[in-house]
C-alpha cells in the first residue's frame, strides 16, 4: 500500500487480465467449448477474468452468462436488415395504385 499525495492510504489498481481464447476458462466443459468455437470464429470473443469472476457457473442461465459467453444460437440467421419493412410498404403502396396518380405542374 502507498500513500498520495494527500497522505491517504491507496491501493494499487488490479489490471483486468483479458481472456480471447475460449479454451482458457476452465468452467466451460469440451462440449461447451466446442460449440462456441463456432460462434467465435464468426464474431471475435472478449472478455475479462473480472466479468467472469461474477458469473455463477452453477447456474447456466446465469445473465451475467448469457451475455458474456457466446451461444450457438447465435450462427442462426433471422430477421433482415430492412427492420422497418420499407420494401413491403413501399410495394404495397405500388400495387394498390391502379389508377394514374394526378401530375401537378408548376
Amino acid at each position: 500500500m502507498t500513500t498520495e499525495n494527500n497522505g491517504l492510504p491507496h491501493k494499487k489498481k488490479k489490471r483486468a487480465k483479458y481472456i480471447l481464447n475460449i479454451d482458457k476458462i476452465p468452467q466451460l466443459t469440451e462440449l461447451e467449448k466446442e460449440k462456441i468455437k463456432e460462434v467465435s470464429k464468426r464474431y471475435v470473443f472478449r472478455t475479462n477474468d473480472y466479468y467472469l469472476s461474477l458469473i455463477n457457473w452453477d447456474d447456466p442461465d446465469d445473465p451475467i452468462r448469457r451475455l458474456i459467453i457466446p451461444h450457438e444460437e447465435e450462427l442462426i440467421e433471422w430477421g433482415k436488415l430492412d427492420a422497418s419493412d420499407e420494401e413491403a410498404v413501399q410495394l404495397k403502396e405500388e400495387s394498390s395504385t391502379n389508377t394514374p396518380q394526378p401530375y401537378y405542374c408548376l
